[in-house]
């Protein structure tokens, strides 16, 4: 199975103007990038925490786009983030000290209200996974 890439981004700032539409919905976006499909403006936020070896999880939701996804920070090379929801598992690995310094983002999965999204964490440097659930809202 070939690796997925990470995806990373930078914030911006809009500046008060309205965010722009975004350039998919529901099974459209499947597996695509969310800062690119427009997506991430503005996500709820469904889970947010703070792994044992110091990296912030969080799993987005954007109901404009119909779709979750996962993102952590704090990170270190070969750190790794998954997320499973009603579809296939969409990852994440950190691969580079510029990755390890930013924003790396699962490709998003589809989602509705009452889906369960679950996101693992596997950090480089410690065995197993750290696992949360929530559910859209």
């Amino acid at each position: 199975m070939a690796a997925v890439p990470a995806m990373t981004a930078k914030g911006s700032d809009r500046g008060g103007t309205a965010p722009p539409p975004p350039r998919c919905r529901g099974a459209a976006c499947e597996g695509r990038d969310p800062v690119n499909m427009l997506c991430g403006f503005p996500p709820d936020t469904l889970i947010e925490h703070r792994t044992a070896s110091g990296a912030h999880l969080q799993v987005r939701y954007s109901s404009e786009c119909g779709t979750s996804w996962g993102r952590v920070w704090g990170t270190r090379v070969g750190d790794r983030v998954e997320l499973t929801a009603a579809g296939p598992t969409r990852s994440a690995e950190v691969t580079d000290t510029l990755d390890a310094k930013a924003y790396v983002y699962t490709p998003m999965t589809r989602t509705r209200p009452g889906t369960v999204v679950r996101a693992c964490f596997r950090s480089a440097t410690a065995p197993g996974r750290e696992c949360f659930e929530a559910t859209v809202r």
